[in-house]
């Protein structure tokens, strides 16, 4: 992970000759590489032979294209990890992985700081753990919530997001739910181009 991070400094940092001449805001065909992370808290549970867990973190990394000022389409994979958490002596936890194709809405992209509307919908898998069980699927997924974010300089920005992540279960495997959900809070750095 630590020569990720190296990797990507050094790519932003060997970038910036290219891109000094962007403006602030989003321009019709500027590209956003973005990081995240943050904490997810489960909204929905059901009782079944495996629960949902605790809050966990939640961390992922995007790739979007601004076809328009106001409009992005680009790729998404994002991981949580619900900790363990007590249930009527039986500790749970689950694991998400989602890869989603990422949409965005911006209100006013013109300005150093703008207002979002994130919508994502894909595949995840989901995997189930329990004292005595631990099953997983790899079923439909979908979120939607609201950032802010704003410009460092030209190239950098920052921001965060809320939002609301619901994917579906293998009810032969997970019982009468055919949903779960969670509600997530994340930060975000990126550089554009």
């Amino acid at each position: 992970m630590k020569k990720l991070a190296v990797l990507f400094c050094a790519l932003c940092v060997l970038s910036l000759p290219a891109l000094a001449g962007i403006d602030q805001g989003i321009d019709k065909g500027m590209v956003y590489v973005s990081v995240m992370g943050g904490f997810a808290a489960p909204v929905t549970d059901y009782k079944g032979d495996t629960a949902f867990g605790g809050n966990g973190p939640t961390y992922g990394a995007q790739l979007m294209f601004h076809a328009t000022q106001y409009f992005g389409l680009g790729a998404e994979f994002n991981m949580t990890k619900f900790e363990k958490e007590k249930t009527a002596g039986i500790d749970y936890s689950a694991d998400l992985t989602n890869f989603m194709v990422a949409m965005r809405f911006t209100f006013t992209p013109e300005a150093k700081t703008r207002f979002y509307i994130p919508l994502g919908a894909g595949m995840a898998k989901y995997k189930g753990k329990s004292d005595n069980a631990e099953e997983s699927c790899t079923k439909p997924a979908a979120y939607a919530g609201l950032g802010i974010e704003a410009d460092l300089n030209d190239i950098f920005f920052i921001g965060g997001e809320a939002r609301f992540n619901a994917w579906q279960l293998d009810k032969e495997k997970f019982g009468d739910t055919e949903w779960l959900s969670d509600a997530s809070l994340m930060l975000k750095v990126g550089i554009k181009f």
